[in-house]
């Protein structure tokens, strides 16, 4: 385990880490979370049948039609990164979704098994960076609008990723409707922060 430590600690170190399920991306900040300084990655679960980033149906927050996929690629970083990390670092995980801005039209009720009626997140500070102590948690209505969408994929990710790594709960971090309305903005990812 010590070898995979040093290993994986030299490939993310320098240019990231790029598998058929999944790809770490170093971030240009250290401290993006307020009194946490060190690496951050963007972690990008991806599907090994089409090597591409999986992406939510528009106006959903929930992966049914691809799950099976999606635990394979969270599994692989699981195993390959954060069960690794965990033995010799001291790190932290942060959840964040994303939306276009392009509006559903047609209603959407929260979806039964995953009813997030309070979402609780760390605030963006003035400074770009995210405070360390949770905001007042977010409340959704049961028939939910684009604006909650970025925040319910956070969510459900939370609790996926919870359930595959249950020694640290992924912490969630303020989003937002993006100003475009690009589909490639239907996401919801990791952030992995490494003091190494």
């Amino acid at each position: 385990l010590v070898q995979q430590f040093f290993k994986l600690q030299k490939e993310m170190g320098t240019s990231g880490l790029t598998t058929d399920f999944f790809e770490l991306k170093i971030l240009p900040v250290d401290e993006l979370v307020t009194g946490q300084k060190g690496k951050y990655y963007a972690v990008y679960l991806k599907d090994a049948t089409k090597s591409e980033r999986f992406q939510f149906v528009g106006g959903r927050y929930v992966i049914d039609d691809f799950k099976t996929r999606f635990n394979q690629s969270l599994s692989q970083f699981v195993r390959g990164v954060l069960a690794v990390v965990a033995a010799g670092a001291d790190y932290e995980l942060y959840v964040r979704g994303g939306s276009s801005s392009t509006p559903f039209s047609v209603k959407r009720e929260l979806v039964p098994g995953h009813l997030y009626r309070k979402i609780t997140f760390l605030p963006k500070n003035g400074e770009g960076t995210f405070a360390n102590s949770p905001a007042p948690a977010r409340s959704v209505p049961n028939e939910y609008k684009n604006d909650d969408l970025p925040f319910l994929r956070a969510a459900f990710l939370q609790d996926i990723v919870s359930g595959f790594f249950p020694l640290k709960q992924p912490a969630i971090l303020e989003s937002s409707v993006s100003t475009s309305s690009n589909a490639g903005e239907q996401y919801a990812e990791i952030l992995l922060f490494v003091d190494w």
